[in-house]
């Protein structure tokens, strides 16, 4: 009982210590703050996961930022994983249905795609297809454009980001139709 109150109270010294560095690092990162606020919760639901464990760590706060970090990757990790999906759910339906019909609002759907990518800022979009369109990595865009690929990945995240909240009604259309199929 007595151990319990005190991981407890580390824990709670934890937050109130932290709570606000992890937030503020992972918003640089994700740029949303709804994110950025699930991030940190994460963060410290796996604290409170290895609370046994803690106490044996010497830099805590290292411990901390490097499961800011983890989880941030994790994050950027699963939209890159999203994307391939609903990527390979339209070439798929491309290649699978070649009736008449059905290729016309195939072509449909990419032309509406297009239009949504045609409509992000410019450095965004230039991204956007490099990495989609040519298949390059975060490195290799980021060497041939003279950028971080930090840069990338943040441009890659917040187009995902704006085709997913402003266009989450076309991506349900798509996989409607695949579901239908």
């Amino acid at each position: 009982m007595c151990s319990f109150m005190v991981i407890n109270t580390m824990i709670d010294q934890l937050i109130e210590t932290y709570y606000s560095r992890v937030y503020a690092f992972a918003l640089v990162h994700v740029i949303s703050e709804h994110i950025a606020k699930d991030l940190t919760q994460d963060v410290f639901l796996q604290l409170i996961k290895r609370e046994k464990e803690l106490a044996a760590i010497d830099d805590i706060e290292a411990y901390i930022f490097t499961v800011t970090r983890n989880r941030t990757y994790k994050y950027f990790k699963k939209i890159k994983n999203n994307l391939n999906i609903q990527e390979e759910i339209l070439t798929t339906y491309d290649e699978k249905y070649v009736d008449v019909e059905e290729s016309i609002i195939a072509n449909d759907l990419k032309e509406k795609l297009n239009t949504f990518i045609d409509r992000l800022p410019d450095r965004q979009r230039e991204i956007y297809r490099m990495s989609r369109e040519k298949g390059l990595s975060y490195k290799e865009i980021a060497s041939e454009l003279d950028i971080s690929p930090h840069t990338v990945r943040n441009h890659l995240a917040q187009t995902l980001k704006t085709l997913k909240l402003n266009y989450h009604l076309f991506l349900l259309v798509i996989l409607s139709l695949f579901i239908l199929l």
